[in-house]
């Protein structure tokens, strides 16, 4: 297949497609009208009447969860105002016991543990996307987008908006200045409708949720059930310019522990950066970035590894990313970021025109990352100093209420690696409660010598997929049924797609109750069947497993769960003899089959304010695929967290993962996360992590120490040091490496 050029004609179309069309309707439905107010309102958490007297106010008056539709147990009223260039929104909270509001200083993003309110805005009115903003009780933020359409909830996702919180004697205020800027909506002068969902969350022994909406468990799209608004007539236009500079300062060196050297390093680096955000319009934005620092300010968690045959994927955190990710969402993962580890340039397009979104990513990386893949494993695989460009299209027609039709196209290239994949997928649903959805996919890549060599592949694989997908979703039952099918050489260079050359069937059913009396200690019960079975291409057996599981939810917000696992599994060993002169490959194949029992049960709960525990305890049979041999493998991983004050908060996990082996210890490693956060107000913090990691007699300690000052998500400094300590030759441990760190990056809106 030839994409390059069908893709370059489809830039040019959707470019031109994009500039010259624009939909545009007249909105005939009575409903609320937001006020629209002369001046701004000064956002200090304070409701003064005379400021919010012209406003519309709405009652939270449901109970939403764990209840469904009962009565509010306290008031809360949300008002609301704009002035064309910003949505205003108090929330007004009032409890018979102020002294119990649950109020604490945390990061941004990390305000769950406290009592907060919220809402989310469906800009589009068409129940696929929805922007959320929280505040707790105090004014610590939090942001998200909700993807109705596959299912997703993107915390990662940051906007740039003003919010302020603080008690009183009958509860606590909440108030948000919200810049049209920020959110993505219908262009045009009319009257805009808008459906918007307000919740405040009260933590108690349960943590309950009230809204402005009834709930309704049999509507498996809980976008739909959003109260329309309507407002932001002849908003007033912004230029919408956003850039961010940055500038990070590091000292890194490292050592060979066991040669004896003296610490090496190049000194102090030097990088600066900018990235830049052009709202065309409320509903088309370019992102840019040149030299970018994609640096984090915490690393990922340790995670254990030992005896794991497939790729672990970790989560995107860069700001270039995130911003509009959930245009090129879909179902498979065809499209995931961090395999760009360190571009020199990236160029973003997303935006909707109707009934069409769409979003393009056009970038150069300094290396190729990518993953190799075959029906028992999978592998990261990086072309160091290979820079590749890379290209992203992503497009999706909005049909009818709630369902779509989507195109996602993906184009890799290096000096030796190519990588093509196309995918076109879809949703439809059926009522309320059910929906259909598939995905078809095919793709051309050309794999370098090296790789051919070393991890015995073809010098050119092609390769088709497709998966479909039935579900139904009511208040009582759950009923999903899948199928996949991945050809031997399908590859999605730009994805995670972690096996290939396999197929699966699965089913699920699931059964759910609910108390008719709330007082009960329990608020919902879940019992849960599953089936599926797997094979390679060949039709050899890979696993065909059962499980059977029931989980409740009850009181101190605690969740129980036991789940039982029956698997047969089949293991194929490959022993490849090759030749290079004569391109043969032979392989003798050993199939290996295993009856396979497990269980797992877990448990979370929250015992009094501010204390957080939870414990997974899992054991079964498990295949040592070292050695081809059946042992017994017992994971445990308790935690906890401590809310000490208002400020402090101290975080412990552990991880234990142990395989014995006809009665001896194949392996055991274990790992030890810890963090203390000490917020000294909302905007600054410090932070200690330390990390550990043993297998065996090895073993591994890293710390970092960070302090940060953060106004906005994107006008932060941060400053810090972090070391990495590993065993000798000799069972010594000894530092490896050690870097200072600097960063400061300014967020101007224009």
């Amino acid at each position: 297949m030839h994409y390059k050029k069908s893709a370059g004609s489809f830039i040019i179309f959707l470019t031109f497609f994009v500039s010259n069309v624009w939909a545009s309707t007249s909105l005939n439905i009575q409903t609320d009208l937001i006020p629209k107010v002369d001046g701004k309102i000064k956002i200090d958490g304070v409701l003064g009447a005379k400021e919010w007297q012209q406003a519309i106010q709405i009652p939270l008056s449901y109970e939403i969860s764990p209840g469904e539709n009962n009565p509010a147990t306290f008031d809360t009223t949300a008002y609301l105002l704009e002035d064309g260039e910003y949505l205003y929104v108090a929330f007004n909270a009032l409890d018979d016991n102020p002294e119990k509001i649950r109020a604490y200083l945390s990061e941004r993003d990390e305000l769950w543990d406290s009592d907060y309110v919220g809402i989310a805005l469906d800009t589009f009115n068409d129940s696929r996307r929805a922007y959320q903003f929280f505040t707790n009780a105090i004014g610590v933020q939090a942001d998200s987008i909700i993807d109705e359409v596959n299912g997703n909830n993107d915390i990662g996702w940051d906007a740039i908006w003003e919010s302020a919180g603080a008690l009183h004697e009958k509860g606590y205020a909440v108030e948000m200045a919200i810049p049209l800027k920020s959110l993505r909506f219908k262009d045009n002068q009319e009257v805009k409708q808008w459906n918007i969902k307000f919740s405040r969350v009260w933590i108690r022994d349960v943590k309950y949720e009230f809204s402005n909406v009834k709930i309704d468990r049999n509507q498996d799209c809980s976008l739909c059930l959003f109260k329309p608004f309507n407002g932001f007539e002849k908003t007033l236009p912004a230029k919408n310019v956003t850039l961010i500079p940055a500038i990070t300062l590091s000292n890194s060196k490292h050592r060979d522990i066991n040669a004896n050297e003296p610490w090496q390093g190049a000194g102090t680096e030097e990088r600066g950066s900018l990235d830049a955000r052009w709202g065309i319009n409320q509903n088309l934005f370019l992102n840019a970035t040149i030299n970018p620092d994609f640096s984090h300010v915490e690393a990922d968690e340790m995670q254990l590894e030992a005896n794991r045959r497939f790729a672990i994927r970790t989560d995107e955190k860069r700001a270039f990313f995130l911003d509009g990710a959930d245009y090129f969402s879909n179902w498979s993962r065809l499209v995931h970021t961090r395999l760009f580890s360190e571009p020199s340039y990236g160029l973003k397009l997303t935006g909707k025109s109707g009934d069409h979104s769409y979003g393009v990513i056009s970038l150069k990386d300094k290396h190729t990352n990518f993953l190799l893949s075959d029906s028992q494993s999978s592998r990261g695989i990086q072309l160091f100093d290979q820079e590749s460009e890379n290209q992203v299209i992503r497009y999706r027609y909005d049909l009818g209420d709630k369902g779509n039709l989507g195109m996602t196209y993906t184009q890799r290239d290096s000096d030796e690696y190519s990588n093509d994949m196309l995918s076109v997928d879809g949703k439809y649903w059926l009522g309320s409660s059910n929906s259909f959805k598939f995905q078809a996919m095919t793709s051309d890549t050309i794999n370098p010598l090296s790789i051919q060599q070393l991890h015995n592949q073809k010098a050119k694989e092609e390769g088709d997929a497709f998966s479909v997908n039935f579900t139904h979703s009511s208040r009582d039952w759950g009923i999903y049924l899948t199928h996949h099918y991945f050809g031997e050489g399908f590859r999605a260079g730009s994805g995670f797609v972690s096996r290939s050359n396999w197929k699966s069937s699965a089913f699920e059913l699931e059964r759910h109750w609910y108390p008719e009396d709330q007082d009960q200690w329990w608020k919902s019960i879940t019992f849960d069947l599953q089936l599926n079975k797997t094979d390679d291409l060949d039709g050899n057996t890979l696993t065909d497993e059962k499980g059977v599981g029931i989980i409740v939810d009850g009181i101190y917000q605690s969740t129980m769960g036991f789940i039982f696992y029956n698997n047969i599994q089949n293991y194929v060993e490959q022993k490849i003899h090759s030749s290079i002169l004569t391109d043969e490959i032979e392989a003798l194949l050993i199939q290996n089959e295993y009856e396979i029992d497990s269980y797992e049960v877990f448990a979370d709960v929250t015992p009094f304010a501010g204390l957080d525990i939870s414990v997974s305890f899992y054991r079964g049979d498990e295949v040592d695929f070292y050695s081809a041999n059946l042992g017994q493998l017992t994971t445990i991983s308790p935690s906890a967290s401590y809310q000490v004050n208002q400020n402090l908060k101290l975080t412990l996990a552990y991880f234990n993962n142990s395989l014995d082996v006809i009665g001896d210890t194949d392996f055991e490693e274990d790992i030890v996360n810890f963090r203390a956060a000490y917020q000294l107000n909302i905007n600054s913090s410090i932070r200690l992590t330390l990390q550990g990691y043993k297998e065996g007699d090895y073993r591994e300690v890293a710390s970092q120490l960070l302090y940060s000052y953060q106004v906005d998500p994107f006008t932060l400094f941060f400053f810090g040091y972090s070391d990495d300590f590993r065993t000798t030759d000799f069972d010594q441990l000894r530092k490896t490496d050690k870097t200072l760190f600097m960063k400061f990056s300014y967020a101007w809106q224009m």
